[in-house]
């Protein structure tokens, strides 16, 4: 059934940003940034619910134990590389991800993007214009 976990903390020092430009990817000079990594394999798609769940809390145990040693904060964007398919598209980009959907509407309206993999970013809802009456 399951044939190897690894798990990781990456802690990058606090200065890594420090002479960095902004990005659609959040960061912010002097917080520190540590990726956790949690890799399992496993053989069987009929055990992919037991062992993405126990990925989850071994997630959730790593990420206190990486607050208290501040390898990480809470206010830390996800890094896409190493997060799981279900994490919403918001906790990569935090406070970058409206502005992000408005340059996307603006290149990309006609949602070629979205035919891609990966964490996509929504475009805007058009307005909903009302219905006339015959």
């Amino acid at each position: 059934m399951g044939r190897m976990v690894v798990a990781e903390i990456w802690p990058f020092l606090s200065t890594m940003f420090d002479n960095s430009s902004p990005a659609a990817w959040p960061h912010i000079k002097g917080e520190p940034n540590g990726p956790l990594v949690v890799y399992f394999l496993w053989d069987g798609k009929e055990y992919d619910e037991f062992w993405i769940k126990l990925m989850k809390e071994a997630l959730s145990n790593i990420h206190a134990v990486a607050m208290s040693e501040k390898c990480t904060t809470d206010s830390a964007p996800v890094y896409w590389n190493t997060t799981l398919g279900d994490t919403p598209v918001q906790d990569i980009y935090r406070n970058n991800f409206t502005s992000l959907r408005v340059t996307r509407a603006k290149y990309d309206p006609k949602d070629i993007m979205g035919q891609t993999g990966g964490f996509r970013i929504p475009l805007p809802k058009a307005p909903e214009t009302p219905q006339s009456s015959p």
